[in-house]
C-alpha cells in the first residue's frame, strides 16, 4: 500500500495551533484468487487541527475540486488521533 500527498493548504487557526488540509490518494495491491488486484482511490481530503495538547482529524467523504477551501472543520468535526 502507498499514500501520495497531492496538495496541502494551511488555514487560519487560533494562536498556538495549526489547521492544515491534505489532499491525498492511496493505492494498494492485494492478492486475489486469480492473482494480484490493484486498488486506486479517488482524491481524498483530511483536515487536521494541532496544538500542544491534541491532534484532531476530520475526513471529507465527498469528492472536491481543490484543497483551497476547508471542507470539514477539524475543530468541530474532528476526532482525536493523538493527545499530549
Amino acid at each position: 500500500m502507498s499514500v501520495s500527498i497531492e496538495e496541502t493548504e494551511i488555514h487560519d487557526a487560533p494562536d498556538g495551533a495549526a489547521i492544515v488540509q491534505v489532499a491525498y490518494t492511496y493505492d494498494a495491491e492485494i492478492e486475489g484468487d486469480d492473482g494480484p488486484i490493484e486498488i486506486d482511490s479517488p482524491l481524498l481530503y483530511a483536515s487536521y487541527y494541532v496544538d500542544d495538547e491534541v491532534v484532531l482529524r476530520a475526513v471529507d467523504k465527498k469528492l472536491q475540486e481543490n484543497v483551497s477551501r476547508l471542507v470539514v472543520d477539524p475543530i468541530t468535526q474532528g476526532q482525536p488521533v493523538e493527545c499530549f
